[in-house]
């Protein structure tokens, strides 16, 4: 996966996050861990992570929506709460995509429930990605998914692949899955 541009300043960083919409939503967090790291994940336990590149479902439903979200994972700040945050102190956002909750309203009753665990259950039947660490972002998943972060298998797996992924999981076109790059 080429995802090798860097944020410079905070000016564009903060340019990225201004432009993210303030709708609840789900997304995935993309992310890149360049050293082996043993963490501590609150209290699910301690987990070995490798080199490469993780995919991170999540969802967006508290105030400020996708922006408040995504606008504190791309800071990497605030308080260690959440499983991702835990990773963020040691693995690099490279990029993000989000459907929002607008999109979604439009979408079948199939597919009304939760987008993360939808994606989650298509990467954990794809041969693209690995499970990266049991209950990891999933500890409340009233889906019973195995986890919420996956490691790509594959060095190269692009981010096309990804998006369409999602896409295809509920029924949208990729142009409806909005992502960038950081």
């Amino acid at each position: 996966m080429n995802l090798h541009k860097y944020h410079s300043s905070i000016k564009p960083l903060r340019k990225a996050i201004d432009a993210l919409p303030v709708t609840p939503g789900s997304y995935a967090l993309l992310l890149q861990l360049r050293q082996r790291e043993r963490l501590a994940v609150g209290k699910l336990g301690i987990f070995d992570f490798l080199p490469g590149e993780y995919v991170y479902f999540g969802s967006a439903r508290g105030s400020g929506g996708i922006r408040a979200r995504l606008g504190r994972h791309l800071r990497g700040a605030g308080k260690l709460h959440w499983h991702i945050d835990f990773l963020r102190t040691s693995a690099r956002v490279s990029g993000y995509f989000y459907l929002s909750d607008d999109v979604v309203a439009e979408l079948p009753v199939r597919t009304r429930r939760s987008l993360e665990c939808i994606w989650s259950q298509r990467c954990a039947q794809n041969r693209l990605f690995q499970l990266a660490a049991p209950g990891f972002g999933a500890s409340d998943c009233i889906n019973r998914c195995e986890s919420h972060l996956y490691r790509f298998s594959e060095r190269d797996v692009s981010t096309d692949a990804i998006r369409s992924m999602m896409a295809d999981a509920v029924g949208v076109g990729s142009a409806c899955i909005v992502g960038a790059f950081v």
